[in-house]
């Protein structure tokens, strides 16, 4: 995540989804796989539980876990 001093760094708090991209950037790296890789799993997993964004995968695990 990035870090308050980070955030402090750059002069005012950060929007959420530009941390959320941040980490999942640092994430991909630290496991050594491509961005196309990861489209690829969301592709497929957006498949199959019938979404097509982002956004509609968070709606749909929330709904999930009611």
């Amino acid at each position: 995540m990035i870090s308050a001093a980070e955030q402090h760094e750059l002069g005012c708090p950060l929007p959420a989804s530009v941390v959320e991209r941040t980490e999942s950037i640092r994430r991909r790296v630290a496991m050594f796989i491509s961005a196309g890789t990861v489209k690829t799993h969301l592709a497929h997993v957006y498949v199959k539980l019938h979404v097509a964004n982002r956004t509609e995968l968070t709606a749909a695990l929330a709904r999930r876990s009611r």
